[in-house]
């Protein structure tokens, strides 16, 4: 009989669908960030006293934001980043650029020193928070 064998046709078709699809998975929340690196804070360098300085803030959320101060003017940028061994890799939300520098720590983590890569000289950095 036809019917009768379209019938188990199709319900050996939907187990077989049943159970591929129960062997794949939904995400397990690997987008939630959490960076336990000694960076993660509020970072300040320049001269404060003269108006002329910038924040570096690297939540362990993943996100970052710095803010660059020159006299009474203040320019922002955000974005995300993230920490592999001595390299951050920072990538600002304003103009899709990518950041990469190396950094040493020193004073108790209370001193971070920075090098862009590809560019020479470095910039010492005082935890603010």
């Amino acid at each position: 009989n036809f019917i009768c064998f379209m019938k188990k046709y199709f319900y050996c078709i939907a187990i077989i669908f049943m159970a591929v699809m129960s062997l794949t998975a939904c995400s397990d929340d690997d987008d939630d960030v959490n960076i336990t690196s000694p960076v993660v804070g509020t970072w300040e360098t320049g001269y404060r006293s003269l108006g002329i300085y910038s924040t570096l803030t690297l939540n362990s959320n993943g996100t970052v934001s710095s803010a660059d101060y020159f006299d009474d003017e203040v320019y922002r940028d955000n974005g995300t980043y993230d920490v592999s061994g001595n390299t951050i890799t920072i990538d600002w939300s304003s103009d899709d650029e990518q950041v990469i520098m190396h950094f040493t720590l020193s004073d108790n983590n209370n001193t971070m020193t920075t090098t862009m890569v590809g560019e020479s000289g470095s910039t010492t950095w005082e935890r603010v928070k």
